[in-house]
């Protein structure tokens, strides 16, 4: 038999079990051989030449003990499957062996000159083939070429025999051969198939050992608690995360029930839970664990649903969320501690703000009236009155942004909105930082008026949005620059008012800090201001339901934009 070199592994493990199962029937096979040998020399003792039955009695010996002698040696090899097409190999190769010498026996054993010992010989190979039907079958090449060889010289000398009987009993021969070789076929294929469904088995078995094993090992590993538990509640396998963080044994806890760990739930969140089971087959809640000392703690529980063994089980995961829940509490503790720092924050501002307003317009009034009644004074004293007017000034503008955040913060700032026609409110801004346009050398182009936009938005609120993003347009821009107006309609129900200049522009890291309150971009370049106008901006926007935004790039000017809901028809 020629075996391929690359077989796979099943079909290897069919060849090892054939070879074993072959070796396994060797002995018994070899023990009868000899014994039917030793029967047919001895009746055959008085008709064929004594040597040549010695001789033939001696080969048999040989080949008997030589077979017994491979089977031992198999069965002490240390490891025989590693080398298994060897081991298949010589088992057919002395099959052949025993086929030549048969088939030799039965030329040099044939009487001539007594029928009654020819059919004796006859009935010995009959008998020996069909013994070899049952201890050769497991490999075809070895069954077929015994058969065929041990029966073919019997089969030829008698056709070639001048008895009566001759061709009778050749043809007997051929239709007895084909017989067998049919046996052999289906013995073959009955045993191939029962080492198919054994190695498949054990295969089964095997995988289903290592999976129960993979189980077991990712069960016990697990850092999440594990109960299996039928719909009565009562636990069938927990893992040993379970019992270290309830303080149970295994066998404790599978003596136990849902209940006598489980706090008891309110019934809605327990209702909840089952039909979410019985919709999607898992579900997630809180609950709370009671150890064995009767401490409890929180756990984040997973439940799923399963059928096994037509039995309905729940899998559930208890995940030990105590940490999380002292951080969640910590968290919370802090936001509360600082929204009331924050309002106690706000309330101080007003206050203060309240209070230094008042003195500060006290200040302000006796300013104008030295102004008014300057003739007296010396150029110094009128510059001296100047700066007092307008430091004062800059200190009531930033006392009263302060007192707008501190309202704004606190929630005591209200819009009223209402449709608002821009051109109005744009118009008001214009004029009032005409002057400084006019100072710095700047122009306004203004592609806004005109067009009849109305917005939905608070009058005043919305003026002092655009007079102080125009406002920082004047004074973060170059020198005989340009500040340009433009409106851009969104989805037909949004109007994007931008306000670009042609100053420095910002950097990334410029714009994310451009709305924290007290946070001066440029204070650097002595440019006046408080830090806190965008951020009360923004605040306004978002007050009357709009949103603000801006794009700049560093030496190529900003452009500020805020969008509101757009009311009303306008021209195109």
């Amino acid at each position: 038999m020629i075996v391929k070199n690359n077989i796979d592994n099943h079909a290897l493990a069919i060849l090892a079990e054939q070879t074993s199962q072959a070796y396994a029937a060797l002995n018994n096979a070899m023990i009868a051989t000899f014994i039917n040998a030793s029967i047919l020399v001895t009746v055959l003792w008085g008709s064929i030449d004594h040597e040549i039955l010695l001789i033939w009695s001696v080969v048999i010996l040989l080949y008997c003990l030589l077979r017994v002698f491979t089977a031992y040696q198999y069965k002490k090899a240390v490891l025989p499957d590693e080398n298994i097409e060897l081991w298949s190999r010589r088992f057919i190769i002395g099959s052949l062996l025993g086929a030549a010498i048969w088939g030799a026996g039965s030329v040099w054993l044939f009487s001539a000159d007594s029928f009654a010992h020819q059919v004796f010989l006859t009935f010995v190979v009959g008998g020996l083939v069909a013994g070899a039907v049952t201890s050769l079958s497991y490999f075809k090449i070895a069954v077929y070429s015994f058969l065929v060889i041990t029966l073919t010289p019997l089969i030829i000398l008698f056709f070639m025999s001048q008895a009566e009987m001759g061709l009778a009993i050749g043809s007997m021969l051929m239709i007895f051969l084909v017989m067998m070789i049919s046996t052999a076929n289906r013995n073959h294929n009955n045993i191939k198939q029962s080492i198919c469904l054994s190695i498949d088995n054990i295969e089964q078995q095997r995988f289903l050992q290592h999976s129960e094993q993979r189980y077991k090992t990712l069960l016990e590993t697990a850092t999440d608690a594990f109960f299996l538990h039928d719909i009565d509640g009562r636990f069938l396998d927990v893992n040993q995360q379970a019992c270290r963080d309830l303080g149970y044994t295994r066998e404790e806890l599978l003596n136990m029930s849902v209940p006598d760990i489980e706090m008891s739930a309110d019934p809605e969140t327990l209702n909840q839970l089952w039909r979410k089971l019985e919709k999607d087959g898992n579900a997630r809640i809180e609950g709370l664990h009671r150890r064995k000392d009767g401490t409890t703690f929180p756990v984040e529980v997973s439940v799923r649903r399963v059928q096994i063994d037509n039995a309905m089980l729940f899998s559930v995961l208890a995940r030990d969320i105590t940490t999380r829940k002292q951080s969640e509490a910590e968290i919370i503790a802090a936001k509360h501690e600082a929204e009331r720092a924050n309002q106690a924050k706000s309330e101080f501002l007003s206050r203060m703000s309240h209070e230094l307003r008042t003195p500060m317009n006290a200040i302000l009034g006796f300013g104008q009236m030295l102004e008014l009644d300057t003739d007296g004074f010396s150029e110094t004293q009128r510059v001296n009155v100047k700066e007092i007017l307008g430091a004062g000034s800059h200190l009531l503008n930033l006392i009263n942004e302060v007192l707008d955040l501190a309202k704004i913060e606190s929630g005591q700032l209200d819009v009223c909105l209402e449709k608002i026609d821009l051109d109005d409110v744009l118009q008001d801004c214009i004029a009032l930082i005409n002057p400084q346009l006019k100072a710095s050398d700047l122009e306004l182009i203004d592609h806004i008026s005109s067009k009849g936009y109305s917005v939905q938005a608070d009058f005043t609120r919305l003026k002092q949005v655009l007079l102080n993003l125009l406002t920082n347009a004047v004074k973060y821009n170059e020198e005989q620059g340009s500040i340009t107006l433009d409106a851009e309609v969104i989805d037909k129900q949004r109007l994007r008012i931008s306000i670009t200049d042609t100053g420095l522009g910002l950097t990334e890291e410029e714009i994310s800090r451009l709305f924290e309150p007290f946070d001066r971009l440029n204070a650097a370049n002595n440019i006046e201001g408080t830090g806190i106008g965008l951020t009360i901006t923004r605040h306004l926007i978002e007050l009357m339901d709009g949103t603000m935004g801006v794009e700049s790039k560093s030496g190529e000017g900003s452009t500020f934009w805020v969008e509101l809901a757009l009311k009303g028809k306008y021209n195109e």
